[in-house]
């Protein structure tokens, strides 16, 4: 660009205007300038799109240690199903935000001069609602599990209570225990 500038500034000084060596140049000069002033969104776009994976892998990297701090606080005590599903579905919560601010990201620095800027920006939109959908899918994976959890469980202590109330009622019958005891244990 510098150099077409010299050159119409030369063809200027010598009173060269008319010449079409001189429009030329000029359109030259709009052509290298629109190339470059293309060339800096797509190099903002691409540093922004690096930007925002940065981002979202230190979150990453952050949602992992949260939940290896959640699970070595949940070894030290007796924790509720409520409370382990409440967890889930924050940490699930808090990795679909992560995404979604990733993509939002994305989407603000799009050149929005771009020619295929609305071709990019539908693409991280239905990004985004696939996102959407498998965190809601998961949200419900994440119940459904608890509540076959709570069922299992649920359905073993039945089974001991059956055990033991039928090894009871066998030694009554057989007359080792009286039904009292039998009932006290």
């Amino acid at each position: 660009l510098a150099v077409i500038d010299a050159a119409i500034a030369n063809e200027e000084a010598n009173g060269m205007e008319a010449t079409s060596a001189y429009r030329a140049m000029l359109a030259e000069r709009v052509a290298t300038h629109r190339q470059m002033v293309e060339e800096d969104a797509k190099i903002a776009a691409d540093a922004a799109r690096a930007s925002a994976a940065n981002t979202e892998k230190m979150g990453q990297l952050a949602l992992a240690s949260e939940r290896e701090q959640w699970a070595l606080y949940n070894s030290g005590r007796r924790v509720s199903d409520a409370e382990r599903l409440a967890q889930e579905i924050q940490l699930a919560n808090e990795e679909t935000a992560l995404q979604m601010t990733a993509v939002s990201q994305q989407i603000a620095a799009l050149d929005k001069g771009g020619k295929d800027y609305a071709n990019k920006l539908k693409e991280l939109q239905d990004q985004q609602k696939q996102m959407v959908q498998q965190h809601e899918d998961e949200v419900t994976a994440i119940k459904d599990k608890a509540q076959i959890q709570q069922s299992q469980s649920m359905l073993s202590a039945l089974a001991r209570l059956e055990d033991m109330t039928a090894s009871g009622l066998t030694q009554v019958l057989m007359g080792n225990e009286s039904f009292a005891q039998a009932m006290d244990s």
